[in-house]
């Protein structure tokens, strides 16, 4: 199996501080310090938030399904957005060949990192990185999330952030947030 690499994005807030986040994937810490801090208060709407990737991280390629993740915020506020990996695709590799083509009839898999785009490890690692965390209404990729103990699994609010369409979470200084990030295991290209 190869190493995916999981992106997490959102904006951190604190007009005195810098933001620290302890996370943790699938029952293991991956990480437990500070991230990118904006020195201000943290806004009521989100609507115009900029998601940033605030970290990165690795596992498995076989870790899929529904993947427990836990996230406490200190030092100020985090507004929680998408999060992304490699290694992954809602489309088959003959589909996402076509899709790639499609999009740019001049690409070449050849410029992509090879001929054969399913031994290509370097094409799969850079080229396919895809969202599986945009939630549309009725989508249900972030499962059972909870903010200090309160079920707030229904989205909160809808963001603006970049197109990811991805619904946001406001977590106050001091509160968790759990969740079971849905990765559909027929996503995987690992």
């Amino acid at each position: 199996m190869a190493t995916r690499t999981f992106y997490l994005y959102g904006a951190a807030y604190s007009s005195d501080s810098t933001v620290s986040l302890d996370v943790s994937f699938n029952n293991t810490s991956v990480h437990n310090g500070t991230v990118t801090t904006i020195s201000e208060a943290s806004p009521a709407d989100p609507s115009a938030i900029t998601m940033t990737e605030l970290l990165s991280f690795t596992a498995d390629t076989s870790v899929t399904g529904e993947i427990p993740v836990s996230i406490t915020v200190t030092g100020g506020d985090l507004w929680l957005g998408a999060m992304q990996a490699n290694y992954a695709s809602p489309l088959s590799i003959s589909d996402f060949k076509a899709k790639i083509q499609e999009d740019d009839p001049s690409e070449t898999f050849l410029s992509q990192g090879g001929t054969d785009i399913t031994t290509t490890a370097a094409f799969l690692e850079s080229a396919v990185v895809e969202l599986f965390d945009q939630d549309t209404p009725g989508a249900d990729w972030k499962r059972n999330v909870l903010i200090d103990g309160v079920d707030v699994t229904e989205p909160l609010t809808e963001a603006n952030n970049n197109d990811t369409r991805a619904w946001s979470y406001l977590v106050e200084q001091d509160e968790t947030i759990t969740f079971d990030q849905y990765f559909d295991p027929t996503w995987n290209l690992g």
